[in-house]
């Protein structure tokens, strides 16, 4: 055990006796320890441990580990001389004599301090990194929640607008300058919901939360309708639209709702940049496996240094304060993503500033002939609300804290024949419900103190099932793919997002209570899933 110990540089090796006083040397204790020999042999091996370690029995844990088990391997943190600390792996071995009891321990140290240390900066890197990437999350999810919050509080006062512009539209009359008045109000909040829907729709596309419901169509049907869509706008400025369709396009599988969304940007696109007098021409076309909506226009056109940036994110050609045309630059950005989530894609072609614009989308053509049934998209159901069915003997409970839309949720449907009850807050409507016959309810999501959540949580938890059951629609400014998830699975059977379409709520609730037999147009008006 007194023998001289071999020097290795690389290690500190020493020996210690019973109660770990040194009783050996190699140069490598002086190179990794800082101990010359006449100062290191006698001194106890307490010193090369924190005087933490030291309190915590953590020498004693070493060496009585070694003596039991024969070999002790740790890694842990020790001091030099000059109490600078260093990481070391400790290898600790027991020495016996010949009767076989343990007379002292051998060291082997070797210093780790640069590993150690490129460790903990690796995990320092991996904590910063999760931090960053919480940071990330939370800011999104503090986004979206912002975005939720905007869209409630400016669909909202919107909804208002919408539906009195309808009832005062009803009873207009012959007087031409209200009517011009009304269609300029309602022409202007649609503008504004679009730019609500936009915002929405590029935060849905920048997180990857884009659903598509894809159904097998015949292109020529949601062309036609489209063009019929924008053609009262394009009227209105005095643009002609014209349309070639071929007949032997083929179907494809899109999700009806967002090709619509694509052709409708595109098509207000064409109209907005179009002066009076000019030109919009549709075609319907094949080119090889694809079919081609080409949307052509005699407008502004497309200067040739904006051209390959006319599908990024909120730019546009003109961003000065004396611009012509208003909006936020994500329609087209909205377009080409929507397209290519479909597996096509779409270009856009101007042969320079007032000539013109040129956009085509290609989608993919899956069959010559239908394998879903389809209903031809120009038997549209009409917008008069006195094609609906009446809602006569119908008691309707509206729940809303705003006081303009609960008011013409009240005067449209008793325009329909309906028995309306109106409830400022969900307590309100709880008594009515207990007290008076209801067959419907339609609430509101967002209200002060209760919401439209804890509303639906009541109604059904009420022991009277008759009461319990009844059907219930969520007509709210929440309109996320997830809010509507969440309402159907709270217990609502429909969600209407604002500003409501008179004709929708008035079709979903005759479809929920059982009139959809009456005529078959309303039955596709009630299955028909809005897209917001």
């Amino acid at each position: 055990m007194h023998d001289v110990v071999r020097p290795v540089n690389e290690y500190a090796i020493f020996g210690v006796d019973l109660k770990g006083f040194a009783t050996t040397w190699s140069e490598g204790v002086e190179r990794l320890l800082g101990w010359p020999r006449d100062e290191f042999i006698g001194l106890t091996t307490e010193k090369l441990f924190s005087p933490e370690d030291v309190a915590n029995g953590v020498q004693r844990t070493v060496l009585r580990t070694a003596a039991e088990q024969g070999l002790s391997a740790s890694e842990l943190w020790l001091l030099q001389k000059d109490g600078t600390p260093f990481f070391a792996s400790c290898i600790i071995s027991r020495a016996i004599d010949a009767t076989g009891h343990v007379i002292g321990f051998t060291f082997v140290l070797q210093d780790r301090t640069e590993w150690r240390r490129a460790q903990e900066e690796h995990h320092a890197l991996l904590e910063t990194e999760r931090k960053v990437r919480q940071d990330a999350e939370q800011a999104s999810r503090l986004k979206d929640e912002f975005l939720a919050t905007l869209s409630h509080e400016l669909r909202s006062p919107l909804n208002a607008i919408v539906g009195w512009v309808h009832i005062a539209r009803r009873h207009a009359g012959d007087n031409p300058e209200l009517t011009r008045s009304l269609d300029t109000i309602e022409r202007n909040v649609r503008a504004q919901t679009q730019i609500v829907n936009d915002l929405l729709d590029m935060s849905r596309i920048m997180t990857g939360q884009v659903r598509l419901d894809l159904q097998t169509v015949d292109l020529r049907d949601a062309v036609w309708n489209a063009v019929e869509t924008v053609r009262p706008a394009a009227e209105a400025k005095r643009v002609r639209l014209e349309k070639s369709l071929e007949s032997s396009i083929g179907w494809t599988k899109v999700d009806p709702a967002r090709l619509q969304q694509v052709l409708w940007n595109l098509l207000v696109n064409a109209v907005k940049f179009t002066p009076p007098g000019g030109r919009v021409r549709v075609a319907l076309q094949r080119a090889n496996s694809h079919a081609e909506i080409v949307i052509e226009d005699s407008g502004v056109g497309i200067a040739p240094s904006f051209l390959p940036h006319v599908f990024d994110r909120f730019r546009q050609a003109d961003s000065s304060t004396t611009r012509r045309h208003g909006g936020l630059g994500l329609g087209l950005s909205i377009v080409k993503s929507l397209v290519e989530l479909h597996g096509g894609s779409v270009k856009a072609a101007s042969p320079g500033e007032g000539l013109g614009a040129t956009f085509t989308v290609a989608l993919p053509i899956v069959s010559t002939h239908g394998e879903d049934v389809h209903i031809d998209s120009r038997q549209r159901f009409t917008h008069d609300l006195d094609a609906l069915p009446r809602l006569s003997k119908v008691s309707v409970l509206v729940v809303d804290d705003e006081a303009d839309s609960l008011l013409f949720f009240g005067r449209l449907l008793e325009e329909c024949g309906a028995h309306v009850l109106l409830a400022v807050d969900a307590e309100q409507a709880m008594d009515m419900l207990r007290t008076e016959s209801v067959d419907i309810l339609i609430s509101d999501i967002g209200m002060a103190g209760a919401d439209g959540y804890q509303l639906i949580q009541q109604l059904r938890a009420l022991p009277d099932e008759r009461v319990s059951s009844i059907p219930a629609v969520a007509v709210t400014a929440y309109a996320r793919a997830e809010d509507r998830r969440r309402l159907l699975l709270a217990g609502y059977q429909m969600h209407i997002s604002k500003p409501v379409e008179p004709q929708e709520l008035v079709a979903g609730i005759a479809s929920l209570i059982g009139l959809t037999g009456r005529t078959s147009a309303l039955k596709r008006v009630a299955n028909e899933q809005r897209y917001n």
